[in-house]
């Protein structure tokens, strides 16, 4: 009986350790980042994790490709950036199926200065611009420039009271019905 014969280990040049993908094979471009990043916080939402849908909704995309995903928060933001880092297990199961490839998520500390806009903050602005819009065309409707040129008055503040309609889960409150006539 002869001894089994030694294993050689294989030459240094031949081993390439990598923890992680060369950039090149990981970081291809998705069609529609944004539209990724909000499958992500609804699906979340719909899991009912609201406080990790929102942590993530505050985040600010850096790069979002299959293999990696790069989101920044500023200095004001820790609070997010701690609710987020809590639920990324959660966020890169959804990820990786939705890129259909394991995706991690790297959290990062970005300045005052970048320009990359979070989900909440474009929604945001997107909403104090609807507001702008509706408050002007309420100023300058015929029936309110009439009523204020009869009364000599004008229009201190206008209240937007219905927020704008991003097809919530939540059904519409059903309105009560009208009495037809009354028993005697």
């Amino acid at each position: 009986m002869s001894a089994p014969a030694p294993v050689q280990p294989p030459e240094l040049g031949a081993l390439r350790v990598s923890a992680v993908p060369p950039a090149a094979a990981v970081l291809k471009e998705v069609d529609d980042p944004d539209s990724v990043w909000r499958q992500l916080v609804n699906e979340l939402k719909a899991q009912r994790k609201d406080l990790v849908a929102s942590a993530l909704a505050h985040g600010r995309v850096l790069i979002l490709a299959p293999g990696m995903v790069r989101l920044g928060y500023g200095a004001a933001d820790g609070m997010y950036r701690k609710q987020a880092e809590r639920g990324q297990k959660d966020a890169e199961a959804i990820l990786s199926r939705l890129l259909d490839q394991p995706t991690g998520l790297v959290f990062e500390s970005v300045t005052a200065q970048d320009t990359t806009q979070s989900m909440a903050e474009e929604d945001d602005e997107r909403e104090k611009a609807r507001e702008a819009q509706l408050t002007r065309q309420g100023r300058e409707h015929p029936a309110v420039l009439a009523a204020m040129k009869i009364l000599g008055a004008t229009v201190e503040h206008v209240k937007v009271l219905e927020a704008e309609e991003t097809g919530s889960d939540f059904a519409a409150v059903p309105e009560e019905p009208e009495e037809t006539g009354r028993e005697e």
